[in-house]
């Protein structure tokens, strides 16, 4: 719902809570982005390491974070490679990247 403030039948601008909200919203969907991001680059370095299930121990979050975080050009490019090679086979087809 949409509040505005009137004065004297004239606008004057967006509550304050609704900016609130809004700006809190904001912060959520980039929150969001930044997991969605996450999850895939684990998912796609369980899938390169052959790692089955939905957890994985401290020294591989270990080896995933030090892939992570090097900031080689070689490094960055297997993350990626990682995170677009959906079924593992070192190869991206077509119908990886679109």
């Amino acid at each position: 719902m949409l509040l505005l403030l009137q004065e004297e039948d004239t606008t004057i601008g967006i509550s304050p809570r609704l900016r609130v909200l809004s700006r809190d919203l904001s912060s959520s969907l980039r929150v969001a982005a930044v997991v969605a991001v996450a999850v895939s680059v684990v998912q796609g370095g369980m899938k390169r390491r052959d790692i089955n299930g939905d957890s994985i121990n401290k020294a591989q979050l270990k080896d995933f974070w030090d892939q992570i975080s090097d900031q080689s050009f070689d490094s960055r490019l297997k993350t990626v490679f990682d995170m677009v090679d959906k079924d593992a086979d070192g190869r991206l087809a077509e119908e990886e990247i679109k």
